[in-house]
């Protein structure tokens, strides 16, 4: 049965709009359509990801040639000619009749007939007038330039401008824009990095070993993982290097047995459960959904030494109570580290959100050093960039009775020496942290930190 490719991106928008986060919208609907063909499942993505990628620009434009600013008109409207201005300016592919005349149909098909000609008036004239589309002048204002060129809410913009400096914050916005191939880990103790790599091949993936850590590999163009055999079977699992870091930093005496508190979907987990030293792995959540998640990766890899329990970190769990020779807090965050992967999460997070979340990072790490045994270790990292989550939570910790920040630059010392911020990392490292930024490593966004509590 034949499908409508932009009608489907209508109706992803509309479940976007009532809260369901973004980059689970895009995974259940290409779930539900494995049966579409490949070139279909693409249009469908770089629509839909590229809308949101480019809202504010696009948005900027519009109301550059609407009489009607976009924040007044109906949803289904705003949506038809978002997506339709998306096509005009970077789907060259794509006819400009085919993206105007297709959003005029489903204002029609939706019950709107009465607002066709206002989606088609405005589109036509958009069109007519692409090539004369001026940024706001840069000299004159330049986070409103940034804020229309990269579509990055003035607030973010202050905030990296503030943090990370212009020249940085610039290198930050553009890898965001970048498409961002999907890192994984490949499971060593099953198959080599080369024969998974050959594996992948055979099944029509493309893959990159230009990666941090030797067991690293980064697929390229993928369709979906539910038509891998070799995912199915357990080769690799899906986990960005800035995560895997925590494996090469984390501290394991023998037979340790570690506590990952915010576990899902479990990466972390499986990577330190593969170390020989480690005796135990229990791998906590708040729910039984993410639970399951964590339980799905175990099951695919058939991993050995973990036991999963829900648990909300942020209530003291007697149970625990210095149980543990490490203890991983890889803590709920802002997440602004992962934009590039999860588009969505620039237009939801506002400077009191993080200030909100780094006051639930301390309530979690308040439990999570009573779990600590005496000699053992507390890891901290989270997948964002704000120094009120990150480098002010790392001084909280510091406060800590008996606990010190670890020299972990000797551990990481070899995996980065090729890349020019190896110097800047390593002095991090040596005061017991590290800022991964995107664009360096070729890593998402993240802070690891470590600490040892005294004997």
């Amino acid at each position: 049965m034949a499908v409508n490719e932009r009608e489907i991106v209508l109706d992803m928008f509309l479940m976007l709009a009532e809260g369901k986060p973004g980059h689970l919208v895009l995974k259940d609907v290409l779930d539900g359509y494995l049966y579409l063909e490949k070139s279909s499942r693409g249009f469908i993505t770089r629509l839909y990801e590229g809308t949101i990628e480019k809202r504010i620009y696009l948005d900027y434009i519009i109301d550059s040639f609407s009489k009607t600013p976009v924040t007044k008109m109906k949803p289904i409207i705003k949506i038809l000619i978002e997506n339709a201005v998306y096509q005009l300016f970077f789907m060259d592919r794509v006819p400009d009749s085919a993206a105007i005349n297709e959003a005029v149909k489903l204002a029609k098909k939706r019950g709107l007939s009465g607002l066709s000609g206002f989606v088609n008036g405005v589109l036509r004239n958009i069109a007519r007038n692409k090539d004369s589309i001026s940024l706001p002048n840069k000299d004159e204002d330049l986070v409103k330039y940034f804020e229309i060129k990269y579509s990055m809410p003035t607030e973010l913009v202050k905030h990296f401008i503030g943090e990370y400096g212009e020249v940085k914050a610039v290198e930050i916005f553009e890898t965001f824009e970048k498409k961002q191939p999907i890192t994984a880990r490949v499971n060593i103790y099953k198959n080599s990095r080369e024969e998974i790599v050959k594996k992948l091949t055979k099944e029509e993936v493309k893959v990159s070993t230009d990666t941090v850590f030797p067991e690293s590999i980064k697929i390229l163009e993928l369709d979906s993982l539910s038509f891998l055999e070799s995912f199915e079977d357990g080769d690799f699992v899906i986990q960005d290097e800035s995560s895997q870091f925590i494996g090469k930093i984390g501290e394991l005496s023998d037979n340790a047995s570690v506590l990952d508190l915010c576990a899902a979907p479990g990466g972390k987990s499986l990577l330190i459960a593969e170390q020989s030293e480690s005796k135990e792995v229990i791998s906590c959540d708040l729910s039984e959904e993410k639970i399951a998640l964590i339980e799905d990766n175990i099951n695919r890899t058939k991993a050995g030494k973990i036991k999963t329990v829900i648990n909300d970190a942020t209530v003291f769990n007697p149970d625990f109570k210095e149980g543990f020779d490490l203890v991983i807090c890889d803590l709920p965050c802002s997440g602004l580290g992962v934009i590039g992967r999860k588009r969505d999460i620039k237009y939801n997070i506002t400077r009191e959100k993080m200030i909100a979340l780094a006051k639930l990072q301390r309530s979690i790490l308040e439990n999570a050093r009573q779990y600590v045994k005496k000699g053992g270790y507390l890891i901290f990292s989270t997948c964002t960039m704000s120094k009120i989550e990150n480098e002010e939570n790392f001084k909280f910790i510091s406060e800590f009775d008996g606990f010190s920040p670890m020299d972990f630059s000797d551990k990481i010392r070899e995996y980065i020496a090729r890349y020019k911020v190896c110097d800047r990392l390593l002095e991090e490292a040596k005061r017991g942290y590290i800022r991964l930024i995107p664009g360096e490593l070729g890593t998402d966004g993240f802070f690891i930190s470590e600490f040892m509590r005294e004997e």
